[in-house]
């Protein structure tokens, strides 16, 4: 049975804060930023577990008309209109920081309008990109302190741990719960692959 995939606080404030874009560059972004594969169809339902609502279909309603409908060649640009290869006023450079609505501290990392977040870049200019299946958290809780030593990496599987049986760990305590979460995970596996061979008769040996 393949094992139920675990969203991160993280990856549920990155939903909150990127919910209404179009679902394939929701998708695509998010797998991006998180070094996952998921599909439209799991991030749409991760939109919905959320309670977060675009408010369009996409489409117009039988009857309905665009605001613009017949106004084709009507208007003409004013001097508040933007020419050809002029870029807007508002444009924010490369480089640029802001803060989200969860706390996280993003960067814009390309134009026209990409940004990510900060502890993402910072850790994968140090370590570069992080394996699949792996996520970044923050050791003193700080999603704005994204210094490189207050990062860590945890798998996926690690995180679920925690999150089901330590999360409430102070943060002084934080890196005795993760050594206890690795064992937890080690444990499991081991007792895998040491499962008794039931084919074998009772009184028959091994040769």
């Amino acid at each position: 049975m393949s094992q139920r995939f675990v969203y991160s606080p993280e990856m549920e404030s990155w939903m909150k804060a990127n919910y209404l874009l179009p679902l394939n560059e929701l998708t695509t972004r998010f797998n991006h930023a998180f070094s996952v594969n998921r599909s439209n169809e799991a991030i749409n339902g991760l939109r919905k577990r959320l309670g977060l609502r675009t408010g369009r279909s996409g489409q117009f309603r039988t009857g309905n008309r665009p605001a613009n409908a017949g106004t084709k060649g009507l208007t003409r640009p004013n001097a508040g209109s933007f020419k050809k290869g002029q870029p807007a006023w508002n444009k924010r450079p490369v480089g640029t920081e802001r803060i989200t609505r969860e706390g996280y501290t993003e960067i814009k990392v390309a134009d026209p309008n990409i940004w990510r977040h900060k502890h993402h870049v910072i850790w994968e200019a140090h370590h570069g990109k992080r394996p699949t299946g792996t996520i970044l958290t923050f050791k003193d809780g700080n999603p704005q302190n994204c210094q490189i030593d207050n990062l860590l990496m945890l798998t996926n599987k690690e995180h679920g741990v925690i999150n089901n049986f330590y999360h409430a760990v102070s943060i002084q305590h934080k890196p005795t719960a993760i050594n206890l979460a690795r064992i937890k995970i080690a444990v499991a596996k081991q007792s895998q692959k040491i499962r008794p061979n039931r084919s074998i008769k009772r009184g028959q040996t091994h040769a």
